[in-house]
C-alpha cells in the first residue's frame, strides 16, 4: 500500500464521480429507499463536483495512485465525502 493525500486535479475528475456513484450504490441500499439513492447520485454530476472544486476544496486519498476515498470542504461544511467499498473499515 502506498497511501497519499493530494488536492483534487481535474484529471481526477472522471474517477471521483465514478468513487461517488460506486460508494452510494454500494453503502446506501441498507439505509435509504431506492428514491434516496437515485437522488444522491444523480447529486453527484461532475458539474456539481466542479462547482464545489471551484468554491473549496477537495482532498482524494489515493492508494497506488488510484482514488480511495474523498472529501469536500465549502465554507464551513463537510461534503462529499466517500471511500470505496473495499477500502472501508479500515481505520
Amino acid at each position: 500500500m502506498n497511501i497519499t493525500i493530494e488536492p483534487f486535479n481535474i484529471k481526477d475528475l472522471d474517477e471521483l464521480y465514478d468513487l461517488a456513484v460506486e460508494t452510494i450504490r454500494s453503502s446506501y441500499p441498507a439505509y435509504y429507499p431506492q428514491e434516496a439513492i437515485d437522488y444522491a447520485v444523480d447529486y453527484q454530476k461532475k458539474e456539481n463536483i466542479m462547482h464545489d472544486f471551484k468554491k473549496g476544496h477537495i482532498a482524494v486519498i489515493k492508494d497506488n495512485g488510484a482514488i480511495a476515498a474523498t472529501g469536500s470542504i465549502i465554507g464551513a461544511h463537510i461534503k462529499r465525502v466517500f471511500t470505496k467499498p473495499g477500502h472501508q473499515s479500515k481505520g
